[in-house]
């Protein structure tokens, strides 16, 4: 039974430690301008609704702002009381000239 026990607690801290590694080594690559491969690792996160804003920077990075709209909508859907997301999604849509969205971003994080 004691075995059973290590074991188990042994895997548990190993999935854990893989899990920050992940979102270190995504990190780093960010950092370093591998942003394709930063993605691919920021996909790979058990929880991706803690890396969606992550992800939508390293897509504005290499210039695709269709999947950054719809990552920093997914992240901000996942995490309403996030305030500075929703800042930089107002921010993202001013400098993509959704202006609309973007006021309507603004005024409803100034009313909060």
């Amino acid at each position: 039974m004691n075995r059973f026990i290590l074991i188990l607690l042994i895997t548990v801290i190993f999935k854990t430690e893989a899990q920050t590694s992940v979102l270190n080594i995504a990190d780093s690559l960010f950092i370093y301008g591998k942003y394709s491969k930063a993605i691919a690792q920021y996909k790979a996160y058990n929880n991706p609704s803690r890396v969606y804003h992550k992800i939508a920077k390293a897509y504005i990075a290499i210039g695709n702002y269709d999947e950054a709209l719809i990552n920093y909508e997914k992240g901000v859907e996942a995490n309403p009381e996030n305030t500075l997301l929703k800042y930089d999604y107002g921010k993202f849509l001013y400098r993509t000239k959704n202006f609309k969205k973007a006021s309507e971003v603004f005024n409803n994080l100034v009313w909060l």
